[in-house]
């Protein structure tokens, strides 16, 4: 093989490596970096203070509005999930999987699962007052 061939090979496996995490889809990205209970509960918490924002907006506008706020938007939530290389499928078929071993995780680390059941208790009170706002 001449030079000429031999870079030109390189080059293109040089694109292909750089191109490569654009080109990736989510799942497969999910496998390269797997959640784990301490990273699947890092991104439900990231994404129920991002509901609890979202919905206390919507609250608030319903109120402004007279009953009729806009739906919340979810691009910050997706956002979230895709920092973590993941999407709100894979984290609820991860959750489904992985109960025990998210369950074991809180229990060693009270701090956030305390945090997780706030927020959790939190958004369902903001929910339902949007709920009562509607009927």
């Amino acid at each position: 093989m001449s030079v000429k061939n031999k870079n030109s090979w390189c080059l293109v496996a040089i694109l292909f490596v750089s191109l490569l995490p654009w080109t990736i889809p989510t799942s497969v990205a999910a496998l390269l970096t797997p959640l784990t209970p301490e990273t699947y509960v890092q991104v439900e918490l990231r994404v129920l203070t991002q509901n609890i924002a979202n919905t206390r907006r919507e609250l608030e506008s319903r109120k402004i509005r007279n009953r009729s706020g806009a739906p919340t938007s979810t691009s910050e939530i997706d956002a979230i999930y895709r920092e973590f290389n993941t999407n709100f499928m894979e984290h609820l078929r991860y959750s489904d999987k992985q109960a025990a071993a998210i369950e074991a995780w809180l229990s060693d680390h009270p701090r956030e699962q305390g945090q997780r059941d706030s927020m959790r208790r939190e958004l369902e009170s903001l929910r339902s007052a949007i709920t009562r706002l509607s009927e």
